[in-house]
């Protein structure tokens, strides 16, 4: 059997799934884009307009020759923004299965919306996405990301040299939860280490430094790490900071599993899936303000050993449960359940 895993290049998803399918004895090619939005093949700029529109076109082209050299039995992709129903619809008359597993909100995604009738399996990243989904495509179930091993581990003889870590984009309500936190974190001695894109070039780099000083001077890297390299920061550090982007969903992130992998100590914002992956108290610790994550982070500080077991605890329930060779299980079986059952 074999599998075409159709992904963006960031973040090793594609590679990550890809290993899972192969842990089964598959046959595994794996195609990676350069994201692209659909709406900017619109634009009202000519070069922008003809750029993204030979984006796509080139993606497609690409994709077609993909398939037909490679001959899947499954099509798998992540979040689909990228393909055009028309080749979805193509896909499906050479008797390719579709699986359309999201990493964001559906809503976030026009291109994916408009095709989402093509595909055997929809999983969804939000549950409060679902009944949108559904009513284009009744095979639709939530599914939560999962996490690969062979990048988020325990690493032996690590020394915890930060107190508090951050790896993730800067956006929404995170800005303004980081500066609360550490507004105080200079006066109390706290290492602090801080990952993702914060500043661009020139003068935003300025504005940012005069805006957030409390949050500027813990910027570890203005940028990405690669997986292996996040990894070894978790396990350098006492309490792994996790905040979801969509603050009123109730689906939980990537992070979540990858922290918990490591074995690292996890606080995480509520999440109303969060309890249904990890236990809050004993293998995550959870806050729902800004006051309590400053009050639980002060306290797992001063009790590094009730951290410890907490993230010991986790890294054994990620393990146990929470790979992607769990997830694609889960999606081999979903595909040979009759279409009425999900």
């Amino acid at each position: 059997m074999r599998a075409l895993i159709f992904g963006n290049r960031y973040f090793q998803f594609n590679e990550s799934v890809g290993d899972a399918f192969r842990a089964l004895g598959w046959a595994v090619s794996i195609l990676d884009y350069r994201d692209a939005a659909i709406e900017k093949t619109s634009s009202l700029n000519p070069y922008r307009k003809r750029k993204y529109r030979a984006r796509f076109e080139e993606i497609d082209r690409t994709l077609a020759a993909a398939i037909e050299a490679g001959k899947p039995d499954i099509f798998f992709t992540f979040s689909g923004n990228v393909i055009l129903p028309a080749r979805l619809r193509w896909m499906k008359e050479r008797g390719l299965k579709l699986v359309l597993y999201l990493l964001d909100s559906i809503h976030t995604l026009p291109t994916t919306r408009s095709g989402l009738e093509f595909y055997d399996l929809v999983y969804a990243y939000e549950p409060t996405d679902i009944p949108f989904i559904a009513a284009s495509n009744p095979r639709t179930a939530y599914l939560p990301p999962g996490y690969n091993p062979d990048f988020y581990r325990p690493l032996a003889g690590k020394e915890k040299i930060y107190d508090i870590a951050f790896v993730g984009t800067p956006y929404g309500g995170r800005l303004g939860l980081l500066n609360c936190l550490l507004k105080g974190a200079g006066r109390l001695d706290l290492r602090v280490a801080l990952v993702g894109k914060y500043w661009h070039r020139g003068p935003r780099h300025r504005i940012f430094k005069l805006r957030y000083p409390s949050i500027y001077r813990y910027v570890l890297k203005n940028g990405t790490l690669t997986p292996p390299e996040v990894n070894r920061l978790y396990n350098q550090s006492r309490i792994v900071l996790n905040h979801h982007f969509i603050a009123d969903g109730t689906g939980v992130n990537p992070r979540l599993f990858d922290i918990a992998g490591s074995s690292s100590f996890q606080l995480v914002d509520e999440r109303g899936k969060l309890a249904e992956m990890f236990a809050p108290s004993s293998e995550v610790e959870t806050y729902s303000s800004v006051e309590e994550l400053v009050e639980k982070a002060r306290y797992y500080l001063d009790h590094p050993r009730a951290a410890k077991e907490i993230g010991r605890a986790s890294g054994e329930r990620a393990r146990k449960e929470h790979t992607y060779l769990h997830r694609v299980r889960r999606i081999l079986a979903d595909l040979a359940r009759p279409p009425e059952i999900l």
